[in-house]
């Protein structure tokens, strides 16, 4: 097991008039290779349970453990940090040198990494993100555009080589090829590298079709865990705790009410164009 939290709870501002519970009686796992899409309304509690995976929270209650170990007891949160790696939301805020090679090192130069082995590792990771490592090294990351300079930040935590890459809504604000860059090359991490990852997004129709995994949280517990095509089929639950569902099946459910009997739980162009076919030939013949 990568990631455990047993019986997580968390308030904000405890013992205080402002008390506010965020995490209630959280358990989660994560294997390694895993792709887990995190999901939930605004305010959900999904930004404070993912700044428990890798320490930047410790739970009032509960423990989290890290590859078998407790966090703050068997293992420190700085090490946790450099395992599990977590990217904000517009982390492209967060870039300062003068370069992008610089910015991408800057991790590496604080740990003591020799000069070759950092130019080395600052290549690779690069290219993992598909940035051409000759062409953007020597650029400052203020003259890149904005999907660019998230994926050099992306590249910066990629640095420090963890096993769990978080995201939280890293697509947002891009324009259409951005947004469909850095996800291409979050879905090739995890296929080609056995990255971990574990993504916040709002997208209902990216999330479908990213995630092998769905968990949805809401006021601060994890209401459902499944995969999409489980989890998108409680359509009208998600709808009760203020989710959307993806295009498809929305569509999916309108044609249903209509009158043809078409299955809820597809998110692929191809498989409703052909079951929506299949239906039609079927009342033809």
């Amino acid at each position: 097991m990568l990631i455990e939290l047993k019986n997580v709870n968390f308030t904000y501002m405890p013992n205080t008039p402002l008390a506010q519970r965020a995490l209630k009686n959280v358990n989660f796992s994560v294997e390694v290779g895993e792709f887990v899409g995190l999901i939930g309304p605004t305010g959900s509690g999904k930004s404070t349970f993912v700044q428990h995976l890798n320490g930047l929270l410790k739970p009032l209650e509960g423990e989290v453990l890290v590859e078998g170990k407790r966090m703050g007891e068997e293992i420190s949160p700085f090490l946790v940090r450099r395992k599990v790696g977590l990217v904000f939301q517009f982390p492209e805020n967060q870039l300062f040198e003068e370069t992008v090679s610089r910015d991408v090192a800057f991790g590496l130069h604080n740990l003591g990494w020799a000069e070759d082995e950092i130019e080395k590792r600052v290549r690779s990771v690069l290219e993992m993100v598909g940035l051409d490592y000759c062409k953007f090294k020597d650029r400052s990351p203020f003259t890149l555009s904005g999907g660019e300079m998230r994926r050099v930040a992306i590249a910066g935590v990629l640095a420090m080589n963890p096993s769990c890459l978080i995201l939280d809504e890293p697509a947002s604000g891009l324009d259409s090829i951005g947004k469909r860059e850095i996800l291409a090359n979050l879905e090739r991490l995890n296929k080609e590298n056995n990255l971990t990852i574990i993504l916040i997004s709002h997208d209902m129709d990216e999330i479908s079709r990213l995630a092998g995994r769905l968990v949805v949280l809401n006021e601060g517990r994890i209401e459902f865990d499944g995969s999409p095509r489980k989890v998108f089929s409680l359509r009208d639950d998600l709808i009760k705790i203020g989710l959307d569902t993806p295009e498809f099946t929305s569509l999916l459910v309108a044609l249903k009410k209509g009158g043809l009997d078409v299955p809820l739980d597809l998110f692929e162009l191809n498989e409703v164009k052909d079951a929506i076919v299949s239906v039609l030939k079927r009342r033809g013949s």
